[in-house]
């Protein structure tokens, strides 16, 4: 047979897992998964902190931020800047680490999520909700800027907000100005309402409209509102819009929104519009 090996046998003998040292490693897989938890999962909170300035009398990409054209404008020198808020976006999380140190920063807040953004309404609504918010402070700032400058400014019904399920649905539009309700001139949202509400539940009504400076007539179904059933409603929200001359664009971030601008953008449309240099020389913020 083969020859024998004087090679000497080792023999190993496992040492038996105690109580205890499952305990501390059952322990320290429970302590890594909840500081993961607590480091993941989000705090309905959110980060508020100071944002960026825009100086709304500058230019970008070599246009004005304020442009203005139908109306004799003059120059001006210094700046008015408009100032932001940077917070938390509406679809991003704010994680416990997160909130924790946005509370001990002195240059930042933290706020209730629902302090700031509506509860029940999706990223999508929260945007559109602010867009439209900077859009009607735009819209009211030109008309108090050109009022202030003696310009004529003439208020009319507007269409402010449609009903995606109602029956105006791709038939009115956000922005729509309403001039006339089954061929009847309207001057105020009230004349609007009313003349809706004077149909029975299933009435055709007819909206004489102007659309990007085109008027036409649109008819709409009315159906029974909500909280009321023999009140007729098309699925709009009224609010009062502005006609005047001058044409006036503001060239700013889209990510910009809500209605706190209005003050600067009516500074500087007054500005460019009236003799004179209002700011004259000095750096504004507001």
């Amino acid at each position: 047979g083969p020859p024998l090996s004087n090679t000497p046998t080792t023999l190993v003998y496992a040492r038996p897992v105690t109580k205890q040292t499952w305990t501390a490693t059952v322990s320290a897989a429970l302590f890594v998964l909840l500081a993961a938890i607590i480091a993941l999962v989000p705090v309905p909170y959110v980060s508020w902190s100071a944002g960026l300035t825009t100086d709304l009398l500058s230019q970008d990409d070599g246009r004005d931020r304020v442009e203005i054209s139908g109306v004799q404008t003059y120059p001006v020198t210094g700046q008015l800047r408009l100032t932001t808020v940077s917070v938390t976006r509406v679809d991003a999380p704010l994680t416990l680490p997160e909130a924790i140190l946005s509370y001990w920063l002195s240059s930042r807040e933290v706020l209730p999520r629902g302090a700031v953004y509506p509860a029940g309404l999706s990223a999508d609504q929260v945007r559109r909700r602010e867009t439209l918010m900077m859009d009607n402070s735009q819209d009211q700032a030109i008309a108090a800027a050109l009022r202030a400058a003696k310009l004529p400014v003439t208020e009319v019904p507007q269409i402010a907000s449609v009903s995606p399920t109602g029956p105006a649905s791709d038939k009115l539009k956000p922005g729509d100005f309403v001039l006339s309700v089954d061929r009847k001139k309207v001057s105020t949202v009230t004349d609007v309402q009313k003349a809706v509400q004077a149909h029975q539940v299933g009435d055709s009504v007819v909206f004489g409209i102007r659309r990007d400076g085109v008027e036409q007539n649109v008819t709409v179904a009315t159906i029974a509102a909500n909280s009321a059933p023999n009140t007729p409603v098309v699925g709009i929200r009224m609010t009062t819009g502005y006609v005047y001359g001058p044409s006036v664009t503001f060239h700013i971030s889209p990510e910009i929104g809500g209605p706190s601008a209005g003050l600067m953008f009516a500074l500087a449309v007054y500005d460019k519009v009236t003799p004179g240099d209002l700011v004259n020389g000095r750096s504004v913020a507001g």
